[in-house]
């Protein structure tokens, strides 16, 4: 496992802002997506997104492709590799500290195993 300081170092600041996190989910499966289905699956305006994407290609961690279809203009999106890698270090990086600080939580006695999470409601008592 990764240590606190290692994990955290490897949280990449231009896709941590959740919006730009659920993009790059997104986009991780699939070799390219269009705009306005992105748009569509965030429920977001046209401009948030926008804003969004352009920090991500800024960073160089997606790409671009503008086309035009039956007179329609497009803006088809993918993760670059680069993006790609940082989005697995990043994602790597948030298990690793959950990971550690929950297993921290249970040796201190303060939380349950995670199988007994949807068992009860119930809050541990801290002793």
């Amino acid at each position: 496992m990764t240590s606190g300081s290692a994990a955290e170092a490897d949280l990449d600041p231009v896709i941590h802002p959740i919006p730009r996190l659920r993009i790059c989910a997104l986009l991780q499966p699939v070799v390219k997506e269009e705009f306005a289905v992105l748009r569509d699956q965030l429920d977001v305006s046209d401009s948030a997104l926008s804003k969004q994407i352009a920090a991500l290609v800024a960073a160089g961690y997606v790409e671009q492709l503008h086309a035009t279809r039956a007179g329609r203009r497009r803006v088809w999106l993918s993760l670059s590799p680069a993006g790609r890698a940082a989005f697995v270090r990043h994602v790597t990086a948030l298990r690793a500290i959950a990971d550690r600080e929950i297993a921290f939580a249970i040796g201190a006695g303060v939380a349950r195993e995670p199988a007994e999470w949807l068992e009860s409601d119930e809050p541990v008592e801290r002793p």
